[in-house]
Order: structure tokens, then C-alpha cells, then sequence
């Protein structure tokens, strides 16, 4: 069993320095964003269903996993994967609306939340839902495990549930509590294992619990003094996500692009991670951000000509809504990444010329990304004072990561010196 162990008081006081997860730059151990969050860790896009007009139901209360529930849960979870979002936020209103009592509906819609929010972190719009919406779920969950205290379902929905909120609040800051409700999440899904070991889509809660908890050291390092972190184990988490990925039921997909994510962002193999992105971008072409990802994977890879040809093909997707608006801003970012380390000056100042940095729909970091590239190709085209005026603008901005300030703060000095 994973211990439950002596919780330490977290001191009060909290080193300056900011350290988080940043999904969508591919920054690793010690490049991280000046401001973030530590644990939203993975930016998966999730879940879930579209079965309308059926009739108010009640699920048995045997058994807290009805077919009725599982059809519309394993529908909505293709919904979010297609990057369908408010069709999958349909389909959770209308499972909460007719299951009133079951925690299905709101753990599910934590999900959608998450896929959200997942592709802007210091995006705090969808903070509230997030927030009541998950102790919606947790409280619904531990209803339904205290009426079923031996059934597995039961179990499983109270890990994650306790899953859902322990990412909110590390991603806020909160870290004595992300650890509590960590250890609790970690306790629920050992024993929903325990009861049912071959309960395939419980190993991809757990694998997503190990792993997490065994980043949490280095994630941490800057605390003053250590507090409870749960044990975790990355090879067994790693294990536990990949029969997720193979046999997994509701959770299949959810386990791929959470792999992705590790692959991408933490074990530094950009190859594996590439594949399933490719995989993934094959079976939902529409959800933007599986082929954002995979634009930004091969960028990093200097697959230039690859690189140019995905970014042209997201931009010229219709932009449904603002997240999908803002990647296709984003894909003209890396396009003209790619334009540059190419030698290619006049295209990238073309693709530039489309970009506005100060698009609410860009990210944070986003915008500091184009900043940084108006300053580059500015100086580029010999323009040294439009240049400075970019790459002040940007050492000042708020939300961007110490890459970008790092470069920016480079070429000032390239400017000074010259």
C-alpha cells in the first residue's frame, strides 16, 4: 500500500522563485515559465458523450457503472477528443441533469474543463467551474463509495475525483492540500486495483498518480522545507499508462495523449512523443490541440519543411471558438519559427506580418513568442531600434518563459554591443 503517512506543515513562507509545467513549449527540468503552475500536470484533452433525450434514470445501486451511463460517458470522451467541447459539455449537463446523484457527470466535466484550460494555464477563467465542479464530484463520489464500500467503481470515482481537485489545487499553489488529496487519490485507486485487477481503465488513474507524484521532488525543490509529497513510482506509472493506452476502455485515448505528454515534456524522448502525436492527430484530426502539439514537436526537432506544412494546415482549419482561434494564431508563431532557423527571413517576416501579439486569443507565453520573433526578424532586416523597442517589451512581460526572456535579453545585449 502507498503509506498515508505523518503530514508535514508547509511553511509559511515560499521561495520567490516560480517553477511549473509549461504544456505547451516543451520546456523541461530547469526551463521553466517565470510564472506558472507547478501541477496542472498534463495538458491532456479529454473526454466524453452525446446521447440526448433519454428519459430521467436511476442507476442501479449495485452497481454505480450502468450501461446507460457507460454508453454516454465512452461517447462524450470521443466528443472531447475531437476537440468537441461544448458538445461534450452538453452531454455532461444532460448526465448530471438525469443522474442527479451519481458522480459520473461532474467528474467527466472536470475533463472538459481541463481540456480547456490545458492549452493557456494562467488562463484563470475556467477556475471557478473547475473549482465547484470538483467538489461537486468529490462529494458525490464518497456518497456513492459509502453505499458501496467494496465495489470498485465506487473506489474509482472517489481517486478521481480526489485525482481532479489535487491537480487544481497544485495548479494554484496549494500544495499541502494537492498532497492530501493526492494521498487519498492514491489510497482509492490501490484498492479499486485490489478489488479488480483487471480493471484496465483504473491503471491509467493510477499510472497518472505515480508518475505525478514521483515528479513532485523536482518539482518542489525550491519549497524551504519539505512537506508530505505521496510516494510515487515513474517505471510502474509509466507501465500502468501504456496497458492503459493499449487496453483501455473510457480512458484509452486519455492515457495516449497523457503519454505524449510525459514523453514530451519529461522523459526528453521527443521521438516516441512525435509518434503518438501522429497517432493521435490520424484518429482526431479536428482537435487542435493534439496537432498543436505535434506542430511544436517537430519544430523542436528542427523538422523545418514538416514543421511549416502542419502550422499552414491548422491555420487554415475553420476557428470555431477562441481556443481554436488562438492555435491557428500560434501556428503562424511557429511557422515563422521555422521560416527563421531555416534562413528563410523574407517568409518568416511575411507569416509576421499576420501575427498580432497583443490577440487575447494568443497565450501569455504566446505573445511573448511573437514579440521576441518581431524583435528577431526586425534586427534581421536591419532595423535595430524597432528591434530594442520589441525585445524590451518583451524582458517586461508577465507569463512568458525564461527561454523566451533569456533570448530576448540576449539579443539586447547583441544591440548594446554592436
Amino acid at each position: 500500500m502507498i503509506p498515508g503517512g505523518l503530514v508535514k506543515t508547509l511553511q509559511d513562507r515560499i521561495s520567490p522563485a516560480r517553477a511549473g509545467l509549461h504544456p505547451n513549449e516543451g520546456q523541461v527540468r530547469g526551463d521553466r515559465p517565470s510564472h506558472g503552475n507547478v501541477l496542472r500536470p498534463f495538458g491532456l484533452a479529454l473526454l466524453i458523450v452525446s446521447v440526448c433525450g433519454l428519459p430521467l434514470a436511476q442507476a442501479d445501486d449495485s452497481d454505480p457503472w450502468s450501461d446507460t451511463i457507460a454508453e454516454r460517458v465512452r461517447d462524450g470522451m470521443l466528443l472531447n477528443h475531437s476537440g468537441r467541447y461544448d458538445a461534450a459539455d452538453e452531454v455532461w449537463t444532460k448526465l448530471r441533469q438525469d443522474f442527479p446523484d451519481h458522480p459520473a457527470g461532474a467528474i467527466y466535466a472536470m475533463e472538459t474543463l481541463y481540456s480547456r484550460q490545458v492549452y493557456d494555464l494562467f488562463d484563470s477563467r475556467f477556475d471557478a467551474a473547475i473549482e465547484s465542479t470538483g467538489r461537486e464530484a468529490l462529494r458525490l463520489a464518497r456518497a456513492w463509495q459509502a453505499s458501496n464500500p467494496d465495489n470498485v467503481r465506487a473506489h474509482l470515482f472517489v481517486g478521481q475525483a480526489e485525482m481532479q481537485l489535487g491537480r487544481f489545487r497544485a495548479g494554484s499553489r496549494k500544495f499541502y492540500a494537492a498532497g492530501r488529496h493526492a494521498e487519498r487519490a492514491g489510497d482509492h485507486l490501490e484498492r479499486a486495483l485490489e478489488l479488480d485487477p483487471e480493471l484496465v481503465d483504473a491503471r491509467y488513474w493510477y499510472g497518472m498518480y505515480l508518475y505525478a507524484a514521483s515528479e513532485l521532488p523536482n518539482l518542489l525543490h525550491w519549497l524551504d522545507w519539505l512537506w508530505f509529497i505521496p510516494e510515487g513510482d515513474a517505471s510502474r506509472g509509466l507501465e500502468a499508462l501504456h496497458e492503459a493506452a493499449t487496453a483501455g476502455d473510457i480512458e484509452r485515448y486519455s492515457a495516449r495523449l497523457l503519454l505524449m505528454n510525459i514523453f514530451t515534456y519529461f522523459e526528453r524522448d521527443r521521438g516516441e512523443a512525435t509518434r503518438l502525436a501522429r497517432s493521435l492527430h490520424d484518429r482526431f484530426p479536428n482537435n487542435s490541440f493534439v496537432h498543436f502539439e505535434l506542430i511544436r514537436l517537430l519544430l523542436s526537432q528542427r523538422q523545418y519543411d514538416a514543421t511549416i506544412v502542419e502550422a499552414q494546415r491548422l491555420e487554415s482549419l475553420p476557428a470555431q471558438h477562441r481556443l481554436q482561434r488562438g492555435r491557428v494564431g500560434m501556428a503562424r508563431v511557429w511557422q515563422t519559427r521555422a521560416f527563421r532557423a531555416a534562413g528563410d527571413i523574407d517568409a518568416a517576416a511575411e507569416v509576421l506580418d499576420r501575427i498580432d501579439p497583443d490577440d487575447e486569443t494568443l497565450p501569455l507565453w504566446g505573445r511573448g513568442w511573437a514579440r521576441l520573433l518581431k524583435g528577431q526578424v526586425a534586427l534581421a532586416a536591419g532595423q535595430p531600434e524597432e528591434a530594442l523597442a520589441e525585445l524590451e517589451t518583451v524582458v517586461a512581460m508577465d507569463g512568458i518563459s525564461r527561454a523566451v526572456r533569456r533570448r530576448a535579453g540576449r539579443e539586447i545585449d547583441r544591440i548594446r554591443n554592436e
